[in-house]
């Protein structure tokens, strides 16, 4: 049976809207980058599984642990480790008297907060994820960047 690229845009674009699992690992990381915000992981929502205030409101109390009072900060990266099966939303940092920083926290897709880290430089930088980030999750796949 054949099919026509017309047919095959079509299949795409439904596998697409119904969402792109995050654990098949027959996708290439940029499909489901591209797939964003449609992407699964074990057939529940991505966006609906990280983003909940919960999730989010122990993400950045993970980094206000590890950084100074009056420390401001800001969502912007989501990526998934498939290696190690974790989350890691990253956050502008911004420190008093400080350059801002980057700030990473590791989340279980159960909402458990693995680890947080501050890294050296800024979440982006010259139009690029920071380095660090692949250093510590070289298998990476990014989904959100902001």
């Amino acid at each position: 049976m054949k099919i026509t690229k017309r047919q095959l845009r079509s299949i795409i674009r439904e596998q697409i809207a119904r969402g792109l699992e995050i654990t098949d690992n027959s996708l290439e990381p940029e499909q489901l980058s591209d797939a964003w915000p449609n992407v699964t992981y074990r057939g529940q929502d991505v966006m609906e599984l990280m983003y909940s205030d919960l999730i989010t409101d122990s993400a950045q109390n993970a980094i206000f642990d590890i950084t100074s009072s009056g420390t401001d900060m800001q969502e912007a990266y989501l990526g998934y480790s498939p290696t190690k099966d974790v989350f890691i939303m990253g956050f502008d940092v911004w420190e008093p008297g400080s350059m801002m920083l980057g700030g990473i926290v590791e989340i279980a897709p159960t909402g458990t907060i693995n680890n947080a880290e501050i890294l050296q430089r800024a979440l982006y930088g010259g139009g690029r994820l920071n380095p660090e980030i692949r250093e510590l999750h070289p298998d990476i796949i990014g989904l959100r960047y902001d």
